[in-house]
């Protein structure tokens, strides 16, 4: 009786070592590699949706200046039109010079509006 309770005895250390090697392993290898894997998955996602707001300004800007184009050349016609001439004249000194500061003050709001966040 002896001899086959020395044997248990030893059959249950091995078994304990295995299973704690075996507990030891799935830790390392698979739990902290699958664990590495979610933050990288979480940082690509991070730096992707980073990207996709950094477009959307930059579609937004562009969309601001266009408009701030659009406004200045209708203002500019608008003013050749009220002195009955065509499109694209050339008008007096101060009003040009006035509607040049419009086009410009609307450009500076565009770049307020939608700031670079680098």
């Amino acid at each position: 009786m002896r001899v086959s309770l020395n044997n248990l005895i030893k059959i249950s250390i091995i078994v304990g070592v295995m299973l704690t090697s075996l507990s030891i392993t799935y830790y390392f290898v698979i739990f902290l590699s699958s664990q590495e894997k979610i933050k990288i998955e979480k940082a690509e996602k991070k730096e992707f949706e980073q990207k996709i707001k950094e477009d959307q300004r930059q579609i937004d800007l562009d969309r601001c200046l266009l408009n701030a184009e659009i406004v200045y050349y209708e203002l500019w016609n608008k003013n050749c039109k009220s002195r009955k001439l065509k499109d694209d004249c050339s008008l007096p000194l101060s009003l040009a010079e006035s509607v040049n500061k419009t086009l410009k003050e609307n450009k500076e709001d565009c770049f307020k509006q939608y700031p670079k966040t680098d």
